[in-house]
């Protein structure tokens, strides 16, 4: 199957074949960043985990150079919340490198197009 990176009208999107596999378009952003605090806890090997998102915001702007397969992306209510990524592809392998523009930015969130009948673990 052949793995292609495109700019859409709305947006981008990198395909298997006919399947989407990551699809980022207005009203529908692929990439969310936020701030979180996390609580582990270890006894004998029992772990409790707990974890607070403080922030959480939409990478909802972007700016596509599809030659290069690279996308900046960031929250139109918070700016700071940014994020690099590069695509890179090779023979039916695809690699993205996402690098975020936030210091204090623990966490994020990637959402994947699916069809109504499939779900994601993990």
């Amino acid at each position: 199957m052949q793995i292609a990176f495109a700019a859409t009208g709305n947006g981008f999107e990198l395909r298997c074949g006919a399947v989407v596999l990551l699809r980022h378009a207005i009203g529908e952003p692929a990439f969310e960043l936020g701030i979180g605090q996390p609580e582990v806890e270890m006894c004998r090997g029992n772990f409790y985990i707990a974890d607070q998102v403080m922030e959480r915001c939409a990478l909802d702007q972007y700016e596509v150079d599809a030659e290069a397969m690279t996308v900046r992306l960031w929250c139109s209510q918070r700016a700071e919340f940014a994020l690099s990524l590069a695509i890179s592809i090779e023979e039916s392998m695809a690699r993205l490198d996402l690098r975020s523009e936030h210091a204090g930015a623990n966490r994020i969130w990637v959402n994947l197009p699916r069809g109504m009948d499939e779900s994601i673990w993990g």
